[in-house]
């Protein structure tokens, strides 16, 4: 596995690299529902290229992971440990199916699925930590209270919301799995239909950096803002609020106090080693222009649903980046 600038191993895990610290808060600046599908799905796409190319897929993939979640953590150092325990679930999956199964099409899907299917639960499970099942009690209350005129039986709404949620990951993640499947099929078309025959692209855009340093903190603020007025408002137990408060408060300091730091130090001490040092740092500095080729290649593709055509400027992305290093490729 050659990790020099310029081979394919670098140019795929830098790529992974923006998607995890600058595509997220990019999309999340331009208020793109379902993020997490869009970035987690292109994660997804980056892991099955490198299986694909890789002689060891196991020793390349988590490389890139190790790298990936480096520059995570350097980058934005006050991202959630779940935000990391994604990066290391895909990276960990991804490596096993594609050392056992190779680039196989029905690996490829299965390993789509299994990633996006566990960064919907992972999303359920984390706030059912930090609030406790009186999240789903109140938004069960809130929809009794409000819509009583309408319908008289019970109210499960939060148990229909969360399968929603988690079976519109599952369906993305088949779309994903499927695309990827024959993606190296697919290179050639892609090049001829959107990138110019000299192999150019215009990187000399202007972009806003995303501070999403405080994004967790904004959206855990709304989501409890949200659970105790509803539960002030509607429930006749009111002291389950000051329950609900230091609970969640408990569980927050718990993950940015106790387990954080810890992680952060263990990271940081694979991070000082001079060989990933140099890595981490030359990644960093491509940031800016992989940010301005993405902008370009988002402008390049038609009108199309949201998610999916920034999804389809990573593989844009990963078939450009690709045409410049093929005689670099490992396999």
């Amino acid at each position: 596995m050659d990790t020099r600038k310029g081979t394919l191993w670098w140019e795929l895990t830098a790529l992974w690299a923006f998607i995890e610290v600058t595509l997220g808060g990019f999309l999340h600046a331009l208020r793109i529902p379902l993020t997490g599908i869009v970035v987690g799905g292109s994660a997804v796409a980056i892991i099955s290229v490198l299986g694909f190319y890789s002689k060891n897929p196991f020793k390349t993939i988590i490389k890139s992971t190790l790298i990936v979640m480096i520059v995570k953590a350097g980058a934005s150092p006050h991202a959630p440990l779940p935000a990391y325990l994604a990066v290391s679930f895909q990276g960990f999956i991804g490596a096993v199916i594609f050392f056992f199964f190779r680039y196989h099409k029905i690996a490829t899907i299965l390993f789509a699925i299994i990633c996006m299917l566990e960064s919907a639960l992972q999303k359920l499970l984390t706030l059912t930590i930090m609030y406790g099942m009186a999240l789903w009690e109140a938004i069960d209350v809130f929809v009794k209270k409000t819509s009583w005129q309408f319908y008289s039986g019970d109210t499960n709404i939060s148990f229909w919301i969360a399968g929603s949620y988690v079976f519109l990951y599952g369906i993305w993640g088949v779309y994903v799995g499927v695309r990827m499947s024959n993606f190296p099929q697919r290179i050639s078309l892609l090049r001829e239909k959107y990138i110019a025959p000299d192999g150019q692209i215009n990187t000399n855009l202007n972009l806003f950096r995303v501070n999403r340093n405080y994004l967790f903190w904004i959206i855990y603020l709304m989501i409890l803002a949200f659970m105790v007025s509803v539960l002030v408002v509607l429930d006749d137990d009111k002291h389950n609020v000051a329950f609900i408060l230091i609970r969640s408060f408990a569980a927050i300091g718990l993950i940015f106090l106790v387990i954080n730091p810890i992680f952060k130090r263990l990271v940081a001490r694979k991070a000082s080693q001079s060989k990933n040092a140099q890595l981490v740092q030359e990644i960093l500095s491509s940031l800016n222009t992989l940010r301005n080729e993405y902008h370009f290649f988002i402008k390049q593709l038609p009108r199309q649903l949201i998610v999916i055509k920034y999804f389809k400027a990573v593989e844009l992305l990963i078939a450009f980046r690709i045409k410049n290093i093929e005689k670099t490729i490992e396999k």
